[in-house]
Parts: C-alpha cells; structure tokens; sequence
C-alpha cells in the first residue's frame, strides 16, 4: 500500500502541474478571446464606412427635428404686449430668440454629424495603430491586443458622451422652444422635437455594442474549468478516473 499511495501522489503532482499550468493562461483574457480584439478592429474597420449612415442617423434625426421646431415657432412666440417695463421688453427679446435657439442647436448637429461620419474612423485609425506590431512573443500579443482593446474603449467612451451630449442640447432646446410656443402646433413640434432627442440614447452606435459585446465574451472565459485527472477513492483503495472542477474570477 506504501508503493500504491506513493505512487499515486506521484501522479496527482504531475497532473497538478498540468492543470495549474493550463491555469495560468486564464491570467491573460485577452489572448483567449474569439474574436480578439485586433481581428474583431479588422473586421469592424472594413465594414466602419459602409455604416457611417446609420452610425450617426440618430443624431441627423434628432438635429434635424429640432431644427425644424424651430423653423415652426417663427412669428410664433409668446410676446408681452404692450412691452412698457425694460423687463417685457426682455422677455420678449428671450422669446424671439426661442427659434433660433432650437435652428441654430440643430443645424449645429447636422453638421457635426456629416463631418464626423466623413473624418472620425477609430477602428480604422486604431488598426492602422496596431497591424505592423511584432507578434513573436506572448508579450508583444498581449500589448497589440490591450492597444486594439484600448481603441475599441476610446471609440465606445466617446460614443457614449456624444449621444449623451445630443440629449442634453436637443432636449433642453426643445424645452426652450415649447416654453416660448403661442400656438398648439408650434408647442407641439417642440415637444416631438424633445421626444425625438432621445434617440441616440435608445439607438446604441455600433462602437458601444461592439465593446459591450466583447467584454461580455472576455468574462465567459472565466466560468468554470473542468480537467480530467485521477483521483484516490479512500473505501475501495483505488486510483479512478474523474473530473476536478475549478472556479476561477
């Protein structure tokens, strides 16, 4: 029995380095992956043209809605009449100002969004970044694939604020407008401007589910390992065959 269970320990530390040495690609996500983040910026990057419309349609839309807000509540503004006191006189100016306030914001979103669908490629610019970096060793995969993960982050963070951005502007100007509305139709459209602001928030860009979507397949990486090892069963005495079962976060 001396020889058995010597053995036996013998055999439960060679596999015990086996799995410890599996283990220890676990400590490096990135590099376990599929797609990794340098082939899924190769892909995306081809494609990050093509979608430039439907990229930044949200925000056209939600401009464009405003700005025609605006172009309705001309002539149609709520005015202090007679204007005697210098504070009627400027409330007067403020409501006049109303619908230009709401062209002016919106116009403003219009072309931020053509320029920026012309000229902001992050994908591209960051797999132009990337693709020339050696890839001899574990540590130069692991810094290409930070820096392609580094880019795909850029790219959602700053998503992220600019459909925020255009929420605030295109709403609050909206609620500039509907305050200054004389008429249902002019207050209306203002309102539907408002409602319309939102849409770059429910309409997720393609950057921010792309990065969502591979942070979600970074964390299943670390669900539960299973190896096959032999294990020492007390009643009987005897080496079997079976499962070890390792949680790893």
């Amino acid at each position: 029995m001396g020889k058995l269970a010597k053995s036996f320990f013998t055999l439960y530390l060679a596999l015990l380095s086996i799995t410890a040495a599996r283990a220890q690609n676990y400590e490096y996500p990135e590099l376990l992956v599929a797609p990794s983040a340098s082939e899924r910026i190769k892909m995306e990057a081809v494609e990050e043209q093509k979608r430039k419309i439907t990229t930044y349609s949200p925000f056209l839309v939600s401009g464009a809605m405003t700005a025609i807000a605006g172009l309705s509540l001309l002539g149609n503004v709520k005015e202090i009449k007679p204007a005697v006191t210098q504070d009627d006189k400027d409330k007067n100016s403020e409501a006049k100002m109303a619908p230009y306030i709401g062209i002016g914001v919106g116009l403003s979103w219009i072309a931020a969004s053509y320029i920026m669908s012309n000229r902001y490629r992050p994908y591209y610019q960051t797999y132009n970044e990337t693709y020339k970096l050696p890839t001899s060793t574990k540590e130069q995969k692991l810094a290409r694939e930070r820096l392609a993960e580094e880019g795909m982050k850029d790219a959602a963070s700053t998503m992220r604020a600019l459909s925020w951005f255009s929420f605030v502007t295109n709403a609050g100007a909206s609620a500039v407008m509907s305050s200054k509305a004389d008429d249902n139709k002019a207050k209306m459209m203002a309102t539907l401007s408002a409602v319309v602001s939102l849409a770059p928030l429910i309409v997720k860009p393609r950057w921010v589910k792309t990065y969502n979507q591979h942070q979600e397949y970074k964390k299943k990486i670390y669900g539960p390992i299973n190896v096959q090892n032999l294990l020492f069963e007390p009643e009987s005495r005897r080496v079997i065959p079976g499962v070890m079962v390792s949680f790893q976060f």
